[in-house]
């Protein structure tokens, strides 16, 4: 059983870790290939990690084991509406600030398939020694 959530949660660091420059240079034509974009897209990826992590926190502390595979299996399952990965239409500012847009567009394009990711393997293996 260690074998699986090992398995797990090497699998799902490696494609979470694939899916952030993949977007990014999916993004990178769009606004010129700027440092800002990668610096953006770096924050924005850590801060769904850290929610993620805050989510597997509460969902082992607040709910009982039973609930927990059920609540975990719902949020694994809400980002098959919004696949495959794709960028968000509309276009870039020409004369203002692209951070905003650029954190909008990646919480639209990618931030539900990312969200429910970090927290898979602490919940799955949250009663193993």
């Amino acid at each position: 059983m260690l074998q699986l959530f090992t398995a797990t949660i090497f699998l799902n660091a490696l494609l979470l870790f694939w899916m952030q420059p993949l977007f990014v240079r999916m993004v990178l034509p769009l606004l010129g290939g700027a440092p800002a974009v990668w610096n953006t897209a770096m924050v924005f990826f850590q801060t769904g990690l850290l929610a993620g992590y805050a989510y597997a926190y509460f969902i082992n502390a607040r709910l009982p084991a039973r609930a927990q595979v059920p609540a975990q299996m719902l949020v694994m399952a809400l980002p098959l509406a919004v696949l495959p990965v794709a960028v968000a239409g509309g276009a870039p500012p020409v004369d203002a600030n692209p951070i905003p847009w650029l954190i909008w567009l990646m919480t639209l394009s990618v931030g539900l398939p990312f969200s429910p990711s970090p927290p898979t393997g602490r919940c799955c293996n949250a009663g193993t020694p």
